[in-house]
């Protein structure tokens, strides 16, 4: 079993803090090292320093560290970065330098792409010192390589076994909304306000979960739709549990084929409305574990049909969650796996 060193979120409710639980599940001691509470920023300079890409925290970051790991007495055999924005390379040759172990960079979004691309200067810049690089796009991968990646290994999206499972939280017999749900933020240039608008107005009953909605210009219009703002924990379970249908959209800004929701979707025994796209194709069988939708009326038909047929909807739903739960894409298998490349 390996000491590891994780710098990202142990909050249970975070993806970061999920994997840092389930490298813990898998036996391995981990010492968390959070870079958002070292740095303690509010949202009006956090806002900022993401648009310029955290280069004028870079000194502060390594003097926050240098303190922080001077009172760290146990020497680990591994370093974890998760995300990775706020490391540029003298991190690096800063972690490299005090510890001379392998250092793995694991990234769920698309650092390499154009629509965040003044957030992750810092990051690019750092990719060559990283023993393996672990991604979840292959054009991300090629991407990496093309900027000096040692390794590179891409892995596939995953859920929660204990946080999505939720096995204290049985699924209802009968579902309490008679809606589907989106559960995500109103992202700027992806029109998700337009398109749920667009469902709406064709007659299907939507409640919306997240932020930044109240800046789209429809908002009067999807206003009494907005069931809250962030979920997390229990209650992202529950929200999904309880919904007659979950959507997923994907943002094509950001090179979507699949998003996390698309697996914790049905491992939270949800019924998963998915937007057509090759990976989705891949992943379910249409009409059996998910249902596919390729515009809004497409998807309006869909959610439809399923509010009007309990007995279908149910069948979907087991089969879904029966297929993502054999799939081996459990944040313990992708780590287990990725911790096997390190060793190789």
């Amino acid at each position: 079993m390996k000491r590891i060193f994780y710098f990202g979120s142990c909050k249970i409710e975070t993806t970061s803090g999920q994997r840092a639980w389930a490298l813990r599940r898998l036996g391995h001691t981990v010492t968390c090292i959070d870079i958002t509470q070292l740095l303690g920023l509010g949202a009006i300079f956090s806002w900022l320093h993401y648009r310029t890409g955290y280069r004028y925290l870079q000194r502060r970051i390594l003097s926050l560290l240098r303190s922080r790991l001077s009172e760290i007495i146990d020497e680990p055999d591994l370093l974890w970065v998760d995300g990775g924005q706020y490391f540029g390379p003298k991190i690096l040759s800063l972690l490299k330098y005090f510890y001379g172990v392998p250092i793995v960079l694991y990234n769920i979004d698309d650092p390499t792409g154009s629509r965040d691309a003044c957030h992750y200067v810092q990051f690019n810049k750092a990719i060559p010192l990283y023993s393996l690089c672990v991604f979840v796009r292959q054009e991300t991968a090629l991407e990496a390589l093309a900027l000096r990646a040692k390794r590179v290994l891409v892995v596939s999206r995953s859920y929660d076994e204990v946080c999505h499972l939720q096995k204290g939280l049985t699924c209802p017999t009968h579902r309490h909304h008679q809606s589907a749900s989106f559960i995500g933020t109103n992202i700027k240039g992806e029109n998700r306000d337009m398109f749920l608008l667009s469902l709406i107005q064709q007659g299907c009953p939507i409640r919306i979960y997240g932020v930044r909605w109240e800046k789209s210009p429809f908002w009067t219009q999807l206003q009494s739709f907005h069931a809250g703002n962030q979920l997390i924990g229990a209650n992202y379970v529950k929200a999904i549990k309880s919904a007659q249908a979950c959507l997923g959209l994907l943002s094509h800004q950001n090179r979507d084929l699949i998003t996390t929701r698309s697996l914790e979707i049905p491992a939270c025994a949800g019924v998963f409305c998915a937007e057509l796209s090759s990976e989705h194709q891949l992943l379910y069988e249409n009409n059996i574990e998910a249902l596919i939708w390729s515009d809004s009326e497409s998807c309006a038909l869909s959610v439809r049909g399923l509010l009007l047929d309990g007995h279908r909807r149910a069948s979907i739903q087991k089969a879904g969650t029966s297929h993502v739960r054999a799939m081996g894409v459990g944040n313990e298998d992708i780590c287990r796996h990725i911790l096997s490349v390190v060793g190789q």
